[in-house]
């Protein structure tokens, strides 16, 4: 069986349209929850040094990791609203 490749999109919504910021690819990393962190707060980080703006929330899927991931997000940086991807609670109960 081929082992799939783990990669992380990154995306930035400005309120009147959608752009692609980066892609990571995760390699042979450990998939964990402070990896995940890491690779978000690292995204956040730039995307408002770049932009001079400020990021205000965060869309995830809805694994156990992502929701771990989110909680941890928040924590660091209250000021960012953390919330699961509807499309995604809708699939898994399909």
């Amino acid at each position: 069986m081929e082992r799939q490749t783990t990669v992380v999109a990154n995306c930035i919504h400005t309120g009147s349209e959608c752009i692609f910021y980066n892609s990571v690819n995760a390699g042979s990393e450990k998939k964990t929850t402070i990896y995940f962190a890491g690779v978000t707060k690292t995204a956040i980080t730039e995307v408002e040094t770049k932009y001079n703006c400020k990021v205000t929330s965060l869309v995830t899927d809805n694994v156990n990791k992502m929701e771990l991931m989110r909680t941890i997000i928040h924590e660091e940086m209250p000021s960012i609203i953390t919330h699961g991807c509807l499309a995604h609670y809708l699939n898994l109960l399909g």
